[in-house]
């Protein structure tokens, strides 16, 4: 069973959320109006992956303005943003995370002509739609249309959208998501940064046939909201399908359940009737610090360090193997400063449930780099690797430069710190086999210490050895109401044995939160204390993920 509506509801919400263009455009004109000046600029500034051109089609249609600006309009060439972009893309080099602003694709000169044009113009509306539209001119109303990164890649999987300032939405996924990520996704985030405390709407367009614009500040405030409860993410989340009575909706695949990542999840803010999506990333951004927690934030900025998720291979026959680049590697060839820290949980798993980790004891790194280049198929590459039992309630620890598998027959939780795009498929694209040509594998080999390496603590189990992981995970298992406390820190949580828990907060701050079985959810380093209460089953099993202090 899994919670449904995994929304954060957002007090004094009323009237401030409209859904669908008959509703949102009166908004905007009702906006316009108050402002009662002879000259009104509108700035619709947007995330990389939306439907830009329908959007603007929409608002000019609605709001008839005078003047229709597009940003793209002054970008530079496309050659000139595709060579701007060559060093830090190109296969054969080290990638790096871009430092590129968006002003770096405008063009002076037809920049320059459009401010003089707009400041021609002495009355009627004036809208400039598009990325970095609000650096154009100071804008009397502001609206930023943001987007999930996990609906992006979904649109590049359909060919429905370009990177930023050229258009190649045909080219491969692979090319279009390393692009976003190393380039695109680091110019619209210094955006999203500036725009977050200041736009007077939100405009979410997800499912781009039910907008939905919301007010700046109840947004702000549900966003401030988060940093003070327990939240789950909502990545999968789509109400309307739920309510479907043809769709699959059986709640005990670990399909419907939800993960933690905070760069590609989402979460729902219930804004009076309406329940209005905007990407988690949002919180670490708008709160980073009372939502990390001091230490946290000093340390790694407004990145979280914990990723929750789930890999199922109960019914999965081709298994993938993968390879976490080390330290050094990942600082070296990605500009990427966090140190990979690789854990499987098992959650369930039946009689041949497995995973396969490092090379077999006398499989030599040139043997099985050798075998690799001539027999690129799973049996071959298995045959190579250690095979490994697990079984309900295991914990192997995954060194850097190791290749590893999910196995077989099994649902894992992974919890890991760099995220998913530094994971090497060595069958799946050129792009892994390159870089795994350069990555040493004589580090890779499993040890007794890796698997199910437990100290007791404090009444509870310390999972992995002290001095390899980055992330403290403790295994807490409860029969009675238990307290913890967060210590300051933000901490991630998932429900491994039991099917329903209560999180009571001990200082009235927050209404109870119910837990179902296999859910990850997040506790705010804004949340000092609480308690875990059970309500369904006979033993509790409950893990707990945080920085180390």
């Amino acid at each position: 069973m899994i919670n449904k509506k995994p929304y954060i509801e957002v007090k004094d919400a009323a009237n401030s959320c409209w859904e669908g263009w008959d509703t949102i455009i009166p908004e905007l004109i009702r906006k316009i109006a108050s402002l009662d000046q002879k000259k009104v600029v509108i700035s619709v500034d947007c995330y990389q992956g939306t439907y830009a051109d329908f959007n603007l089609k929409k608002l000019k249609n609605g709001l008839s303005p005078n003047v229709t600006c597009r940003a793209k309009d002054i970008y530079k060439d496309e050659v000139d943003i595709k060579s701007m972009a060559a060093a830090e893309m190109h296969l054969n080099a080290p990638r790096k995370l871009s430092n590129h602003s968006i002003t770096d694709y405008f063009d002076e000169g037809k920049l320059e002509a459009l401010k003089n044009n707009i400041d021609f113009i002495e009355e009627g509306v004036i809208l400039i739609h598009g990325i970095g539209s609000h650096l154009i001119w100071p804008a009397d109303i502001i609206i930023y249309s943001d987007m999930s990164r996990y609906e992006i890649l979904q649109r590049f999987r359909r060919n429905d959208v370009s990177n930023l300032g050229i258009s190649n939405e045909n080219d491969d996924f692979h090319t279009q998501h390393q692009q976003s990520y190393f380039v695109d996704w680091r110019v619209c985030d210094k955006i999203k940064k500036q725009l977050l405390p200041a736009c007077h709407y939100f405009l979410e367009t997800n499912n781009w046939h039910k907008p939905k614009l919301a007010d700046g500040n109840v947004v702000r405030n549900g966003l401030k909201q988060a940093t003070r409860q327990p939240f789950f993410m909502a990545k999968f989340f789509d109400p309307e399908l739920w309510d479907l009575p043809t769709h699959h909706s059986n709640e005990e695949d670990f399909l419907w359940g939800f993960d933690c990542d905070f760069e590609q999840s989402n979460i729902l803010l219930k804004l009076d009737e309406y329940l209005f999506e905007t990407p988690a990333i949002n919180i670490l951004y708008y709160q980073p610090s009372d939502l990390l927690g001091e230490q946290v934030y000093r340390n790694f900025g407004s990145e979280m360090p914990i990723r929750f998720n789930f890999l199922d291979s109960m019914e999965d026959t081709s298994p993938k193997f993968s390879i976490y680049p080390g330290t050094d590697f990942l600082r070296d060839f990605f500009g990427f400063h966090l140190y990979q820290n690789d854990n499987y949980y098992v959650i369930q798993g039946d009689d041949k449930a497995n995973v396969m980790l490092g090379l077999k004891d006398g499989v030599s790194e040139t043997e099985f780099r050798a075998e690799l280049a001539k027999n690129k198929n799973t049996r071959s590459i298995a045959s190579k690797l250690n095979k490994i039992k697990v079984q309900k309630h295991d914990h192997l620890f995954i060194p850097p430069n190791t290749i590893h598998s999910q196995g077989q027959d099994a649902i894992i939780l992974h919890i890991h710190v760099a995220p998913d795009i530094f994971e090497l498929n060595i069958l799946d694209s050129a792009h892994s086999s390159q870089l795994f040509d350069q990555l040493p594998l004589s580090a890779g080999k499993i040890g007794q210490q890796d698997i199910n390496q437990i100290t007791k603590k404090d009444g509870y189990d310390l999972l992995a050895a002290e001095d390899n992981q980055m992330i403290e995970i403790q295994r807490i298992g409860f029969g009675d109401i238990t307290p913890i406390q967060t210590n300051g820190v933000i901490n991630v949580f998932c429900l491994t044995e039991g099917k329903e828990v209560l999180i009571e907060c001990t200082e009235g701050s927050f209404d109870p939160f119910t837990v179902h079985y296999g859910e990850a959810f997040v506790i705010p380093s804004g949340v000092a204390k609480f308690n875990i209460k059970p309500v369904y089953g006979d033993q509790f099993v409950i893990l707990r993920a945080h920085i180390k202090r």
